[in-house]
């Protein structure tokens, strides 16, 4: 997984959306006529929130995958070139540091962990584990690429202004996908109840507002792989892909 075939997946997950969009806006000239109920198109609508909540989630998740993969590709770094966040990252990996298990389980890995560090060896490949919990809002975004992996986070300030702009009861679009995500999870809300109270037009809205947003997520998941900034400073090679890459952005906050 590159960032490239991230980018690529997101685009193929938007163009899905658009055409669902294409077809439940089809729909509503139909509701009345007795070939759609109205509840059947709140229902319709209410799949949007799930369909964006996987666009966030998969986008995050697959970005974090080919910050790895570029790091192992070419066999040339060890533990000692990462970024301290990299590092706690790749502990938190290899000795499963999040995860409960009993004494003998933790030993082990703990024993392998310092086998692999002492060894020098070039990297191998490893997991980020997101977490999230089905909570991924901007603001989760936020706290994870910054301040876990010690990404700059270059949302400019147009985008960052609409994805916090109030939308549904007070919340902002994705901390609403999230919401109406969990509750149809959850089952404190219906389909239909979750689909009601919104037209064809909020909805497209919505979802131009969320793929603006990871769009320039994706980005920044860019520059921050090509200017190897999961490395040390010291240890990076020369790179042209501008500046932004290697600190963190205050711009999402």
């Amino acid at each position: 997984m590159r960032i490239d075939d991230s980018r690529q997946i997101f685009e193929e997950r938007v163009g899905e959306i658009g055409e669902f969009l294409d077809f439940i806006g089809a729909t509503t000239s139909e509701v009345g006529r007795a070939r759609i109920t109205p509840t059947q198109q709140r229902i319709l609508f209410s799949t949007i929130y799930l369909l964006l909540y996987n666009l966030i989630e998969s986008t995050i998740a697959k970005s974090t995958q080919a910050i790895v993969e570029h790091m192992i590709e070419d066999g040339s770094w060890t533990l000692a070139d990462l970024s301290d966040e990299m590092l706690v990252e790749w502990t938190r990996s290899n000795a499963k540091t999040h995860m409960e298990m009993n004494y003998e389980r933790r030993l082990e890995d703990t024993a392998a962990v310092i086998k692999e560090a002492f060894g020098g060896g070039a990297l191998r490949a490893f997991r980020i584990d997101k977490g999230g919990g089905g909570n991924w809002d901007d603001e989760e975004i936020y706290k994870f690429v910054t301040k876990r992996i010690g990404m700059a986070f270059d949302i400019s300030p147009e985008t960052n202004a609409m994805v916090k702009r109030p939308v549904i009861e007070r919340q902002s679009i994705m901390k609403a996908i999230v919401s109406m995500r969990n509750s149809m999870a959850h089952g404190d809300l219906s389909f239909s109840e979750c689909g009601s109270n919104v037209t064809i037009e909020d909805l497209q809205d919505y979802v131009n507002r969320v793929i603006s947003y990871l769009r320039e997520t994706i980005d920044s998941f860019e520059r921050y792989i090509v200017n190897y900034a999961y490395l040390k400073p010291d240890s990076r090679p020369a790179t042209d892909m501008g500046e932004g890459s290697d600190g963190a952005n205050a711009e999402n906050i």
